[in-house]
């Protein structure tokens, strides 16, 4: 069953696959410290780092 996706926001901007990879690995790898500046709960950025270490199996394993 094929369902359409709707974008109702217009705010976005092209980029390459690798620097979209290159943001998504910035991501990745600033969560914890980012929600930390942030002021965000000890218990928050805890389940964030557990979420973001079982985030392994990536889509695309070939990134160029």
């Amino acid at each position: 069953m094929r369902l359409p996706l709707n974008f109702t926001e217009k705010n976005y901007f092209r980029t390459t696959k690798a620097r979209f990879f290159q943001a998504e690995d910035y991501e990745r790898d600033n969560m914890v410290s980012t929600l930390k500046a942030m002021g965000d709960g000890i218990e928050l950025q805890q389940r964030v780092a557990k979420r973001m270490a079982a985030r392994n199996n990536p889509l695309e394993l070939i990134r160029k």
